[in-house]
């Protein structure tokens, strides 16, 4: 599935979404992927996907914590006829005033995954979780689809197979076989087989006169396997814990993913080998330097940090000679005081941030030419003395459940400098981003202060 980073509500979903808070049915129809690309849309005035590939049918329906909900359905590409790039996401839902309405959309961009034909060596089957914003509706639900049923067909050849099943005839008929003579007998031939098994094993040990040194060096190994904290089971060979404090570089030129990372000269080559390196659990200060520019979006999820930071760093005084393809971060649980750090670099994409405590965004150039420049869902993050240019298609800053503190940023957006919505908080401190529509946009108990 592609890099979609996240859904952005549209116009007609937050307006749904306002109506749920009073009490209204927030009913989710289906789900719809595509291959289309943005190329100057407003993704929140979007009413439908640019180009339409396959309807999904919403197998199940959960209410999350936090305002939010995970649809989820089946896709397969079995009755497709020409391969695609999967790059649309959309989720629809049915408004009591306007019918079927697009509720949240994401576009996966250059991060799109091509979909092949079906019929072919290639079969493609997965199971699909979409989270979306539902606020603080108390009546969600969905239109399940006939899938999740079994129809009665099925259910007749199911319990007329008798091969499957046995029947009670069978039953009492191998129940009369069994007698207390035969029990006994069957019980004799299996301890018996037990015991020249057990003799055979225990030989072979005593045999190969080393019996107490292997059992030693299994009690060794158990040991040192449970003193392992960093990889004891692999993790996808992510660490576990950190053990102390480390800065890697990465070279997209110059580097090499079979280096150590350790220095400018032995840099990795991306983010990807980079990002394996932070542990789960970081007690320590791990720093990322970006030398040049680095064709790839950083993602980084799940990670809690204890009192210290994790940095990913560019150029102090030319942050624009250090360059990424977009930024997302989710489910990062730091303190205020410490956390991620994300500094003097520009940004050539989307910023979203989800599901986290602790970011920051210091001396950095959002640059999204597509979208929003950051968007900020479920999450308490810090944006300081960052400069979001004049390209920016929509909001500068966009909050939605979330808080965010805004100091001393500049630039011009399309839009709305600062966009606080679905009953987020953004501060502001000194200068801020401005809009061309409006400098503030506060929507759905939304606050800017």
């Amino acid at each position: 599935m592609g890099a979609f980073g996240g859904l952005i509500l549209t116009n007609k979903g937050r307006n749904l979404q306002a109506k749920a808070q009073t009490g209204v049915q927030l009913n989710f129809t289906k789900i719809k992927i595509g291959d289309g690309s943005l190329s100057g849309q407003s993704i929140v005035d979007l009413t439908n996907l640019i180009s339409t590939k396959k309807e999904l049918t919403i197998l199940s329906l959960e209410t999350l914590t936090g305002g939010r909900a995970k649809l989820r359905s089946y896709f397969t590409n079995a009755d497709i006829v020409t391969g695609f790039y999967w790059r649309e996401l959309g989720v629809f839902a049915q408004d009591p005033d306007e019918g079927e309405i697009l509720y949240c959309y994401g576009n996966a961009g250059t991060n799109a995954e091509y979909i092949p034909a079906g019929g072919g060596p290639d079969v493609v089957e997965r199971y699909i979780n979409v989270i979306t914003l539902v606020g603080n509706a108390t009546n969600v639900s969905t239109t399940l689809g006939s899938e999740i049923y079994v129809t009665q067909a099925d259910f007749d050849n199911h319990t007329g197979n008798t091969v499957m099943h046995v029947t009670q005839v069978e039953k009492d008929t191998w129940n009369a076989k069994e007698t207390p003579a035969g029990a006994q007998a069957k019980a004799d031939v299996a301890e018996a087989a037990a015991n020249a098994y057990t003799d055979q094993k225990v030989g072979d040990l005593a045999g190969a006169g080393r019996t107490t040194e292997t059992v030693k060096g299994n009690a060794d190994a158990l040991a040192a396997h449970l003193a392992d904290n960093t990889q004891a089971h692999g993790l996808g060979g992510i660490p576990l814990v950190s053990t102390g404090s480390k800065t890697y570089y990465i070279d997209a030129v110059n580097g090499n993913d079979n280096n150590d990372g350790l220095t400018p000269q032995t840099a990795f080559k991306t983010w990807v080998k980079a990002e394996k390196m932070i542990p789960r659990f970081l007690y320590h200060t791990y720093t990322i330097k970006i030398i040049g520019n680095l064709p790839e979006a950083i993602t980084l999820y799940n990670r809690i940090l204890y009192g210290n930071f994790l940095i990913i760093a560019g150029n102090t005084t030319t942050p624009s000679n250090q360059q990424i393809n977009g930024l997302y971060i989710k489910g990062v649980i730091a303190g205020w005081s410490n956390g991620v750090l994300v500094q003097y670099l520009r940004i050539n994409g989307a910023v979203q941030i989800a599901g986290c405590l602790g970011v920051k965004l210091l001396s950095c150039e959002p640059q999204n030419l597509g979208g929003i420049g950051v968007t900020v869902i479920s999450a308490i993050v810090q944006v300081e003395s960052c400069n979001f240019g004049t390209n920016i298609v929509q909001d500068a800053i966009s909050a939605g459940l979330a808080v965010v503190f805004s100091a001393n940023n500049s630039g011009t957006a399309t839009r709305y400098g600062l966009s606080s919505g679905s009953v987020s908080t953004i501060g502001k401190l000194g200068t801020q981003p401005t809009g061309t529509t409006a400098n503030e946009f506060i929507d759905s108990g939304g606050v800017i202060r």
